[in-house]
C-alpha cells in the first residue's frame, strides 16, 4: 500500500500481537500450547495492527486503556542506579537510595479516547487522555501494612492510609506533550464525567481475573 498518515490511538501493547501476526504466528495455537505449562495464559491485551498496515481503515473511535499497578517508584530494593553499579543493593545507605517524590501514589491508569461533541460537550471530536493516580495498599512497601511516603535527609516517613485519587486530563490534539492539565477546567465538567464513566467501563473488560493470584512482595529497602 502507499504511504498514509493514521491518527487513530494505538498502544505499545499492540506491538506484540502485530509482530506475531507479521511473523505468521497462530496466536490461538500458541496460547493453547502455553496453557500446558503455565497457569496464567490470558488473551493478548493489544490489537493486531497488520490490517491497517495492509490498507484497512483504522478504528478512530478506539479507547486505549493504560495501567501500571506496581510500586515502581522504589524499585525492588530501593537502590539507585549508582547503588546498583556499586553493588550496594542490600540495605543501601541514604546516598545510594532512590529519592522518592514525597507523598505520591505509585499506581496509574489512563484512557485515551476521541470524544465527539455529541458524546460530551467540550469533547470537540478531539483526542483526550484521562489519567488517574491511585494508591493500592497491596502494592505498598510492606503490602497492606505501610508505605514509604518520603525519604531524604530527614529520614524515612511511612504512611498507613491510602492517598486520595489524583486526576489529570489532556487534549492530545492541541497538547501532545501533556503540558497543560485540564482537569480543573470549569468548562469541561461534562467531558470529565464522560471520560470517568468510559474509564470504568473499559477497565472492567481490560483486566482479566488471575487464575492463581499471588501477593506482592515486601521491598528489601532499609529504613525504619
Amino acid at each position: 500500500t502507499g504511504p498514509r498518515t493514521i491518527d487513530a490511538p494505538t498502544s505499545h501493547v499492540d506491538l506484540v500481537p502485530t509482530l506475531l501476526a507479521a511473523a505468521g504466528v497462530d496466536v490461538a495455537a500458541a496460547s493453547s500450547t502455553l496453557r500446558e505449562s503455565f497457569s496464567e495464559v490470558h488473551p493478548l491485551p493489544g490489537r493486531d495492527l497488520m490490517p491497517i498496515v495492509d490498507g484497512a481503515d483504522a478504528d478512530d473511535g478506539r479507547a486505549v486503556y493504560l495501567m501500571t499497578r506496581d510500586n515502581m517508584l522504589e524499585g525492588d530494593s530501593g537502590a539507585s542506579g549508582l547503588g546498583r553499579m556499586l553493588k550496594r543493593t542490600d540495605n543501601p545507605p541514604p546516598g545510594l537510595r532512590i529519592r522518592l517524590p514525597a507523598h505520591t501514589a505509585a499506581n496509574f491508569e489512563g484512557l485515551v479516547l476521541r470524544v465527539g461533541e455529541a458524546d460530551a460537550p467540550g469533547g470537540a471530536g478531539q483526542l483526550w487522555k484521562l489519567v488517574r493516580s491511585f494508591d493500592d495498599p497491596s502494592t505498598w512497601t510492606e503490602p497492606g501494612v505501610r508505605h514509604l511516603a518520603a525519604n531524604g535527609p530527614g529520614g524515612d516517613v511511612y504512611r498507613a492510609s491510602p492517598l486520595d485519587d489524583q486526576w489529570e486530563l489532556y487534549n492530545l490534539d492541541t497538547d501532545p506533550a501533556e503540558s497543560r492539565n485540564r482537569w480543573r477546567d470549569p468548562d469541561l465538567h461534562e467531558l470529565r464525567a464522560h471520560l470517568r464513566m468510559r474509564l470504568k467501563e473499559i477497565r472492567a473488560v481490560s483486566i482479566p481475573e488471575r487464575n492463581e493470584p499471588w501477593p506482592y512482595a515486601a521491598r528489601r529497602s532499609g529504613g525504619a
